[in-house]
């Protein structure tokens, strides 16, 4: 248990409200029903909400019952948390030249699909895949044929949103390019979303830390998918190098963006309004927490706390955390 700490009044500061700053979210737990995401993040202070819609790590599609609707209904009308995203499983790989897997890569998505339907969320976010060494001309039609049959058998209201890569070794995606000509390769399909993750762009060499880099990376969404096709920001910090093209999320402030390029980041005109979900691993390793959700707010100039004072006030609850567990441990061994 995460042993909160009393307020540090040195480290408040008004909050500056911007009616246009992001929405401040997380990667919420669906554990003992999906109606508990709701709640956990509104516990958390979250603004907007991703969830997993079945076991990421399973290719079984979980089919969700009608009371659990019921229940999920309910919580979304009592609490003001939206829009939600589901994020698709992580077997998905649209690319691959194994048809068995390309096959169940399509089914996956298309059972994903259906429960966005099913719960009325946003979209569906989703990595490409990887084209395995072939290259991603070779790739393209692969991709093209899948999403054309995703896409023809599921709800057409449902976006499919396509996620930025850090660009570790044959993964589709590193280059917005590559988006945009998967995009091209469906003529221009509506359907088809961008989720831009802070993390994985700068893996991928936009230096957040520069303001001109924030500008330079929004120019390129502009040229290559089309600013109107960005609907939802992955906030992260990155635990590896610019340019490393090493996909390893840190919690905010404490990987190699930090927190001035975070709020570089989260500032730019581009991304008003849109959710900017956390998916940092916690200060107690347990995945996004209330602390990362109050750096984010405080980056944005809606919090408590300053971005450093948040900072501190995370890692004073993590030490905290991390005592209470030793002094357990020891009492066990006793």
């Amino acid at each position: 248990m995460v042993v909160t700490p009393a307020p540090n009044k040195a480290a408040t500061e008004p909050a500056t409200l911007r009616a246009d700053h992001p929405r401040i979210g997380a990667h919420i737990s669906t554990a003992a029903g999906v109606d508990q995401a709701i709640r956990r993040a509104a516990e958390m202070g979250c603004a907007s909400v991703q969830i997993f819609g079945s076991n990421p790590r399973q290719w079984k599609a979980r089919r969700h019952r009608a009371v659990e609707i019921r229940a999920w209904q309910a919580v979304r009308a009592a609490h003001d948390v939206g829009p939600v995203y589901s994020h698709a499983i992580y077997l998905v790989n649209l690319a691959s030249p194994d048809r068995r897997i390309w096959r169940a890569s399509i089914r996956s998505l298309i059972a994903g699909l259906r429960i966005c339907a099913s719960l009325h969320l946003a979209g569906l976010i989703f990595h490409v895949g990887s084209h395995l060494g072939r290259g991603f001309e070779a790739a393209l039609p692969r991709i093209r044929g899948a999403l054309e049959q995703i896409l023809a058998d599921s709800d057409p209201d449902v976006p499919l949103v396509l996620e930025n890569s850090a660009g570790a070794r044959n993964i589709v995606g590193a280059s917005l390019g590559e988006l945009g000509a998967i995009i091209d390769a469906l003529h221009g399909e509506p359907r088809l979303r961008i989720c831009l993750d802070s993390a994985h762009a700068f893996a991928s060499g936009y230096d957040l830390r520069r303001s001109p880099e924030v500008e330079r990376l929004v120019e390129d969404v502009r040229k290559t998918v089309g600013a109107d096709r960005l609907s939802v920001l992955h906030l992260n910090d990155s635990k590896s190098g610019l340019g490393s093209n090493r996909d390893r999320h840190a919690n905010l402030g404490e990987g190699e963006i930090g927190l001035d390029g975070l709020r570089n980041f989260l500032a730019h005109p581009a991304f008003a309004r849109l959710p900017a979900l956390l998916e940092t691993p916690g200060f107690d390793d347990a995945g996004p927490d209330r602390f990362n959700v109050e750096i984010a707010l405080a980056l944005v100039g809606a919090g408590r706390y300053t971005p450093r004072g948040a900072l501190r006030r995370a890692r004073r609850a993590s030490k905290r955390t991390a005592l209470a567990r030793e002094i357990a441990a020891s009492r066990n061994q006793a």
